[in-house]
């Protein structure tokens, strides 16, 4: 593997198109004040562009299901994804560098208690559409029933406005909405714990090789920012 075979897969354009979900906003996420984004994706991104030589181009999407339907748009050439077994026929992951939990929003009054007992008849879950937990508890829910939106955004309309029993998503970005209006809280425990990788299209190896060499520079040996692990249900 060569730098200039790296940047020949990562920039053939001469810039580095970075596909960022803005519907995580633990890893990423818009900052009015500085004009532009900020979080721990962009920084590993801005990152590869560094050891590249190359300017970094953010292309922001609403979701993660958007992210990855637009890989076969060739609209970026790296991006920031959950690593799902499904996604992996298009694209070749990194090690995680960071994992978050997955649980559910429920009004404050719910019977629902804990994230492992949410599959029950009547329930009725709210989740982005293509995200890593929908793809996980469309998978495995036998009795509650999973309802899905375009984004978190119209997740969270559909939740708060239809009386649903249940928000699905991940962990930072729910409690943030409990401790801004005590009319929710958040369960306890979680159903999925969801490792964060770094995608770029199956057959750039020199690309994959480079990443992780940033991850493994910034991180540790490992390249990991947290605990790492696949994605699992606990």
């Amino acid at each position: 593997m060569t730098i200039e075979e790296a940047r020949a897969e990562l920039a053939p354009r001469g810039a580095i198109r970075v596909g960022i979900n803005l519907g995580n906003a633990a890893l990423a996420r818009s900052n009015p004040d500085r004009g532009g984004l900020e979080g721990l994706s962009v920084d590993i991104a801005n990152a590869v562009g560094e050891k590249l030589g190359v300017p970094v181009e953010f292309v922001t999407y609403a979701s993660a299901g958007k992210v990855y339907e637009a890989a076969d748009r060739d609209e970026w050439d790296m991006c920031f994804l959950a690593i799902e077994a499904s996604r992996k026929e298009k694209l070749q992951f990194s090690r995680s560098y960071f994992t978050i939990e997955a649980t559910c929003l429920v009004p404050a009054a719910s019977p629902l208690v804990d994230a492992h007992a949410i599959d029950i008849p009547d329930v009725r879950i709210v989740a982005a559409s293509g995200s890593a937990y929908e793809l996980f508890l469309s998978g495995c829910l036998e009795h509650a029933t999973v309802i899905r939106t375009a984004n978190p955004g119209e997740a969270f309309t559909l939740f708060s406005t239809q009386e649903l029993e249940a928000l699905a998503g991940i962990r930072p970005t729910l409690e943030g909405i409990a401790r801004a209006n005590d009319a929710y809280r958040v369960l306890t425990g979680s159903f999925l714990v969801i490792d964060q990788g770094v995608a770029v299209r199956r057959g750039n190896v020199a690309a994959a090789e480079v990443i992780q060499d940033v991850l493994s520079e910034r991180f540790g040996h490992d390249g990991d920012a947290s605990t790492v692990g696949s994605s699992r249900s606990v």
